[in-house]
C-alpha cells in the first residue's frame, strides 16, 4: 500500500515537472516571438538577457525601415544617429523621386537646391508630354514657349488623324483647310469601301458618283463570287445578262 502511494506521488511529480517544463518552453517561444504575452519573470537570467539583445535588435531594425513600433528610447546614441542618417537618407530619396512623403523641412540647403531643380525638369516633361501634372507656373518664358508649341504640334497631328482629342478651334486658317481636305477624303474611301463610318452628306456630286460606282462595282463581285449579300437590282441588264449566262456554264459544267 505504502509502494503504491509513493508510486504515484512520484508519477504526479514527474508530471508536475513536465507540465512546468513544456509551460517554460511555450512561454520562452512566445518571447523570442516579441509577443506581448511574454512572462519575463519565468525567464532565467540568461534568457532575459538574451531576449533583451533580441528586442533591441528588432527595436532599431523597426526604427531603421521605418516601421511601427518603433521606441527610440531603447537606440544608444550611435543607433540613434544611425537612425536619423537613414530616415533622412530615405526622405532625400522620396523627395528626388516626388514622392508626396517627401519633408522639404529635412533637407540641407544643397538637397533642397537639388530637388528643387528636379521639380523643374520633371514638370517640363510633364508639360512637355500633356501630363495632367504640369504646372505652367513654374515654367520659364522660354520653356513655356516650347511647350505651347508641342500642345500645338499635338494637336494637329490629332486633327490630322482624326483622334477625339482634335480641338479644331486651336488650328490655324491654313491648318484647317488641310485638316478638312484630309476628313473628306478618308470620307469618300470610307463610302467606297461601304465603311459604317461613311457620311455621305460630305460627299460632293462628283463624289457621290465616284462612290456610287465603286458600289456597283463591289457589288458585282459579290455577285460573281455568289454571294447571298448580292444585290441583284444593283446589276446593270448587260451585267446580270453575263451573270445569268455565267450561272448557266456553271450549271452544265456541274451537270
Amino acid at each position: 500500500m505504502r509502494c503504491s502511494i509513493a508510486s504515484i506521488l512520484l508519477s504526479g511529480i514527474f508530471a508536475f515537472a513536465a507540465f512546468a517544463q513544456t509551460n517554460a518552453q511555450d512561454n520562452l517561444a512566445t518571447c523570442v516571438e516579441g509577443s506581448g504575452l511574454c512572462d519575463i519573470s519565468s525567464l532565467t537570467v540568461v534568457q532575459r538577457e538574451q531576449i533583451s539583445q533580441l528586442q533591441r535588435k528588432h527595436n532599431l531594425w523597426s526604427c531603421l525601415t521605418d516601421e511601427a513600433p518603433c521606441n527610440r528610447q531603447m537606440l544608444s546614441t550611435s543607433e540613434s544617429k544611425e537612425v536619423v542618417e537613414t530616415h533622412r537618407q530615405r526622405n532625400l530619396l522620396e523627395c528626388l523621386q516626388g514622392f508626396a512623403d517627401c519633408e522639404r523641412s529635412l533637407l540641407s540647403p544643397a538637397e533642397a537646391a537639388e530637388v528643387g531643380k528636379i521639380d523643374r525638369q520633371r514638370n517640363l516633361l510633364a508639360c512637355e508630354t500633356g501630363s495632367d501634372r504640369c504646372h505652367r507656373a513654374w515654367l520659364a518664358p522660354s520653356e513655356a514657349e516650347e511647350v505651347g508649341s508641342l500642345e500645338h504640334r499635338r494637336n494637329l497631328l490629332n486633327c490630322d488623324t482624326g483622334n477625339s482629342f482634335c480641338d479644331p478651334l486651336r488650328l490655324t486658317a491654313s491648318e484647317f483647310k488641310q485638316v478638312t481636305d484630309m476628313k473628306h477624303d478618308r470620307n469618300v474611301l470610307a463610302c467606297e469601301i461601304g465603311d459604317a463610318s461613311c457620311n455621305p452628306y460630305l460627299l460632293s456630286s462628283g463624289q457621290m458618283s465616284q462612290v456610287a460606282q465603286a458600289k456597283r462595282q463591289r457589288n458585282l463581285l459579290l455577285c460573281e463570287a455568289g454571294s447571298t449579300l448580292c444585290d441583284r437590282a444593283l446589276l446593270t441588264p448587260q451585267n446580270a445578262k453575263e451573270k445569268n449566262g455565267g450561272s448557266r456554264l456553271q450549271n452544265s459544267r456541274g451537270g
